[in-house]
């Protein structure tokens, strides 16, 4: 107590508090971007082919036109410098596309050169203009013609309606004639000297004709085109024959029955069945129509029919004719696949080629490559990859590789190769380490006087490594820089490093100009390097370069050369010399390539757009043009691509319903997404039945599962909008071979019932009146369902009879899903359910899990509120598998709880819970009240305020403070008074436990007023370990300093014989006798007066310094003097005899 007493004086400090609030503004200023030389172009259309026809061609072109025939017949050579060759004379040989020729008889045309302009984009053919005609021809001599109609198959030919062989026809008039072909036949191709005449509305159209004209019109066979998965089991009783080959005796003629050819072919004792075929192509299927045989690759395939003069052949090999062949790779001595890897067969048979691939990684080199232990030689296929072959092994083959690591590679160079600079270190030949960088330093020539007359500065544009064109610094100021990766992977960077100021004299003049020096810097290099060739320009002469070609025919422009005034054809690194009058530049787009999306960037390329029409240059006629100016800028590069062309399939229901879309986009480009799968599907018309599809711009038929294949041959075909149009063609019923199935899809509800799905619910065209299809599905298409097959019907009827049609229809049931959900409340896990549910997306209804049913888990989670479910709820669901685990998190309520809190008091501490936290409305009697434990000196007190009853109820916080009373026999005070010529500074009043040690007490500054001084306290203090029993009082005393103190003179007695006065008489003039005090101790006498202890005050001093004592000759009794001396005595010895009593009783 009396510690915290000293502490609290100690903590008596000043306080001061001073806050500073900074506010900082930040504006942020936002830059504009500037471009970066990249657009995208996008040709203007041509406005028609007659407008640009009849546009005379400007004055301005047809000078310009006569100045490069002239220029082009002329020799400008003669201002080319011999030390200064023009840039990009590597050019890359491109293969022409190969055209393609449709199967079904389509020719395909090659173009005669074009004279006459054209802009029809779907023209297929053009007429070469004859210049000179000296002749005139029979045909124009007649004025009509015979076109006669060449039928194969069963069909009849209308012309007006009447049935015939042939027709006459007037000169420049067009025929409309019909095609009907017989029952149990469909047509196939309607052709007019070789070219395919397109139907509209089932009439053929033949225009403008010029001569007499055969017409041929070819059928087939309305069973040709037949879904596999129709007839696979159509006549499951039926057989094929086909021809077994490679099992020795077993080889020749088999019944094989119908179905899956691998599942039916033969067994053989010591032979395995290979594959089959029909010539070159591999088949799977095999059914028969009708007495008609069918193959098909798959199983998802229309049938083809097995033509007259081929056969199915099933290929067996024994078992014993397979050679097996291992692989091992070494570095050096060591297994080890680090050095690369060789890639090979594992069996192949008996006395045929083992080929293989050996691919080294960078870094290494084959050392030998041995097979059973004999070193083989390879073919180079790339830089890192060779194949080996073995002829006619007839034994098992270990192939074991040999790899070796390159330590070192050669850096080899020419200057001589590089024009207008030099490659001054490090020398060629040097050596570096597998993976070193390896540094090199090229330096422009000096300043040049060049054809013209005119010093230049020579600027590098050029720079060929290992075979490729690298990139160059684009700017010539210090620090520019470029970088290219190798197809080896190695690195390549060029720095402009250094630009230095030089001067040459002329004899006549200075001349200023600037020397350049690049750093190449080669990383990531495991090969040899060799420079190939290099290149500086003339800093006065402005140069084109043309740094990508993507989408171009021929891989080419054709662009105008500023240095020979000619047209020339440039392709990946021409360069070309700026004319002051800008460069033209033309060229054509690939098949398959999109014109509208073409992209032209590049330094100087900024701004420049691409104008799209007819152009003749030089023979060649071009649909594209751009044109670079002339500008200061003295290295522009020329990065021109054009995206490939998406096309799309279209379905045209002409008339019927459904609903049958293709959302792919497709190209025209083999191993991207060109092969178009016909649906399966078919559209609805009533009174009709769906025949087949009909590609738009052609007579082809299709049926589903047809393919068809986007090609550039085949993209002709494609309207405006790049689609590809399927129309449906129509039947009457009693024409046709085929009717509508309808293939149903039901779905299972949560409530037990099935919903017919109508979006994935279908049409298919099957054959009429014949033998039960069976369809299969993908029973695992539809996620959260099982497939029943029970309930499901797949076997159905097909006819155009509503009596006896019949549906096929997939039934699919929700699934089961076992999964738990598990409850947190605060994090803290406080009970799992395990739930099931039949849910159709693999999903459950939050409101289905948010709150446990189990009543142990909702009580635990009384007072928290749901917060959360992982995974994530999405509308309202959450996914679910099987077995999945769903967390469900609760946070407190914070309206739901109150806090009861206990404090301590001043007096004392507590045992228990301080603060509890209770749901509201519980009861009183459910807390826990915490036990007081008073401090020393202290008796716990109860509570403020009082506890409730324990039956009343907690809805709001609580607080309870622990209450003490004094004990007070177990308290003593100790007070310090200041006494009557002083004052205390400190703590006078102390109320301490009995038993406090004095140490505990700070005993108080005393300070003396003036002319006193403090001579210490009315009684004793006790010592530090005294321990205070009851209350005790001191008084400071003093003592003034004014006066001194002087023994008392000796009193000279009076020998005299006269009386004097008695004994108990006082001297004249002595001072008073002592008076005795109530417990026998002698008050000190009034004059002079005494001090506490006894000691006489020094007498009054008169104002001349004599004492006021008796005088000289006063006579004083020595009894007086002697009784007074003893009375001081005896006062002082009883007080201390007194003051020793007291301490040894306490």
């Amino acid at each position: 107590m009396f510690k915290e007493k000293r502490g609290e004086r100690g903590m008596k400090k000043a306080k001061s508090l001073q806050r500073l609030w900074a506010f900082l503004l930040v504006f942020v200023l936002a830059a504009t971007t500037l471009g970066n030389d990249s657009m995208t172009v996008t040709a203007a259309e041509v406005e028609s082919a007659a407008e640009i026809s009849s546009e005379p061609a400007s004055d301005a072109n047809e000078d310009k036109t006569e100045e490069v025939t002239s220029a082009a017949s002329s020799d400008s050579s003669e201002n080319e410098e011999s030390s200064e060759v023009p840039e990009g004379t590597q050019t890359s040989e491109t293969d022409e596309p190969e055209e393609t020729t449709e199967a079904g008889g389509e020719n395909t045309e090659t173009e005669s050169e074009i004279t006459a302009v054209s802009t029809e984009d779907e023209l297929e053919t053009e007429e070469t203009v004859t210049e000179d005609v000296t002749e005139t021809s029979e045909n124009e001599k007649k004025d009509t013609f015979m076109v006669s109609f060449d039928v194969s198959g069963e069909a009849v030919i209308k012309v007006n309606g009447e049935a015939v062989a042939s027709a006459e026809a007037e000169k420049d008039s067009d025929l409309s004639f019909q095609v009907e072909t017989g029952k149990g036949y469909r047509l196939k191709s309607v052709t007019a000297d070789g070219a395919d005449l397109e139907s509209s509305d089932g009439s053929y159209i033949l225009k403008n004709i010029q001569g007499d004209t055969t017409v041929s019109v070819e059928t087939e066979q309305a069973a040709q085109r037949l879904l596999m998965r129709n007839i696979l089991r159509a006549n499951p009783e039926e057989s094929v024959t086909v021809r077994i080959s490679g099992a020795d005796d077993n080889d020749g003629s088999f019944l094989l029955p119908v179905g899956e050819i691998k599942e039916n072919a033969p067994s053989f004792a010591g032979y395995n069945f290979v594959e089959a075929k029909v010539d070159q192509d591999t088949i799977q299927y095999v059914g028969v129509y009708e007495d008609i045989v069918y193959y098909s690759v798959g199983e998802s395939d229309a049938g083809t029919i097995l033509e007259n003069g081929r056969e199915i052949v099933l290929f067996y090999e024994s078992d014993s004719s397979n050679l097996n062949v291992t692989y091992i790779t070494k570095v050096n001595d060591t297994l080890s696949s680090d050095g690369g890897s060789v890639t090979g067969p594992e069996k192949i048979k008996k006395d045929s080629d083992l080929t293989f691939r050996v691919e080294f990684n960078r870094g290494y080199v084959i050392d030998n490559v041995k097979v059973n232990g004999t070193i083989i030689n390879g073919t180079k296929v790339t830089d890192y990859k060779w194949d080996y072959t073995v002829q006619k092994a007839d034994q098992d083959q270990e192939v074991t590789v040999t790899f070796k690591k390159v330590n070192s590679y050669k850096l080899t160079y020419s200057n001589n190769e590089i024009r207008q600079g030099n490659i001054t270190s490090p020398n060629s030949g040097s050596s570096f380490g597998n993976g070193e960088t390896l540094k090199l330093t090229l330096v422009s020539d000096s300043g040049h006087q060049d054809g013209e007359g005119t010093w230049t500065d020579w600027l590098l544009n050029q720079l060929q490594i290992n075979g490729t064109f690298v990139n160059v610094p684009t700017s010539y100021t210090k620090g520019a820089q470029a970088t290219t990766t190798l197809p080896s992977g190695t690195q390549v960077k060029i720095e402009l490093t250094n630009v230095v100021s030089e001067k040459i004299n002329t004899g006549s003049r200075t001349v200023d100009f600037n020397k350049y020096t690049y750093a190449i810097t080669i990383t990531n290099a495991y090969e040899d390097i060799v420079i190939n060739s290099g290149n500086f320009k003339s800093n006065k002469r402005p140069e084109i370069i043309i740094k990508q070609l993507v989408g171009i025919a021929n891989n080419q422009l054709y662009g105008y050369e500023g240095y020979t005034s000619k047209w020339v054809t440039g392709t990946i690194n021409t360069v070309y010399k700026a004319d002051k009058g800008g460069n033209e530049f033309y060229f054509n787009i690939l098949p398959g390539y999109d014109g509208n999306k073409i992209k032209l960037t590049g330094t100087g390329m900024n701004g420049i757009s691409i104008e799209k029409g007819t152009y003749y240059r030089d023979g060649v006629t071009y649909n594209y043009r751009f044109k670079v100016g002339y500008s200061s800028e003295t290295n522009k590069q020329i990065f021109l691509s054009i995206e490939k062309a998406g096309y799309s399939v279209k379905y045209d229901l002409n008339g019927g319903t459904g609903n049958i879309t293709d959302s792919d986009t497709y190209t025209a480009f083999s191993g991207e997404n060109n092969v178009v799968a016909i649906t399966n599907r078919v559209p609805e018309k009533e009174g009709k039945v769906f025949d087949h599809w009909e590609l738009a711009g052609t007579s082809k038929e299709y049926r589903q599962y047809d393919r068809f294949t986007i090609s550039t041959g085949t993209i002709k075909y494609a309207n405006a909008q790049n689609e590809f149009v399927f129309k449906a063609v129509w039947a009457d019923a009693e024409d046709s071979n085929y009717a509508n199935l309808q293939v149903k899809y039901y779905f299972e509800q949560e409530n037990g019932s099935y919903k017919l799905d109508e979006t994935v619910s279908y049409t298919v065209s099957a054959l009429a009146e014949k033998n039960a299809i069976k369809l299969c599905t993908d029973k695992d298409a539809y996620p959260g369902y099982i497939y029943n097959s029970q309930k499901s019907k797949v076997i159905a009827f097909a006819s155009n009879d509503k009596k006896k049609a019949e549906e096929i229809k997939y039934y699919f049931d929700l699934k089961t899903f076992n999964y738990t959900v598990s409850y947190y409340a605060e994090n803290t896990l406080v009970g799992s359910e395990q739930k099931t549910a039949k849910v159709s997306v693999n999903n459950v209804a939050l409101s289905d899990i948010q709150k446990p049913t189990d009543a142990e888990i909702a009580k635990k989670l009384t007072g928290y509120k749901y917060s959360k479910v992982d995974p994530e709820a999405v509308n309202g669901k959450v996914a679910v598998s099987d077995g999945a685990v769903i967390k469900v998190y609760y946070v407190e309520d914070d309206d739901a709880w109150v806090t009861v809190t206990f404090l301590p008091g001043s007096h004392g501490r507590l045992e228990g819970t301080l603060s509890q936290k209770v749901l509201k409305g519980t009861l009183w009697s459910e807390i826990e009240v915490p036990v007081i434990k008073p401090d020393a000196g202290y008796a716990a007190d109860g509570w403020n305020p009082e506890l409730p009853e324990s039956t009343d109820k907690i809805n709001s916080n609580q607080s309870y403070v622990a209450q003490y009373a004094e004990d007070e026999d177990a308290w003593a005070t100790v007070t310090f008074l200041p006494g009557e010529h002083g004052s205390l500074d400190g703590q006078t009043s102390w109320k301490v436990l009995k038993g406090t040690e004095w140490s505990e007490i700070t005993v108080p500054t005393v300070t003396a007023d003036t002319d006193y001084r403090h001579t210490g306290w009315s009684q004793a203090l006790p010592d530090a370990e005294y321990q205070v029993a009851e209350d005790m009082t001191f008084t400071a005393l003093y003592e003034s300093t004014t006066t001194p103190v002087d023994p008392a003179p000796t009193p000279t007695p009076d020998p005299g014989p006269g009386p004097g006065p008695g004994p108990d008489a006082p001297a004249p003039g002595a001072a008073p006798a002592a008076t005795a005090g109530v417990l026998g101790e002698a008050f000190a006498p009034e004059g002079p007066e005494m001090g506490v202890l006894g000691e006489a005050f020094a007498p009054e001093v008169s104002v001349l310094g004599e004492s006021k004592g008796p005088g000289t000759g006063d006579t004083a009794p020595i009894a007086g003097w002697s009784l007074l001396m003893m009375g001081a005595v005896l006062t002082l010895g009883f007080t201390v005899y007194n003051k020793k009593r007291k301490k040894e009783e306490e």
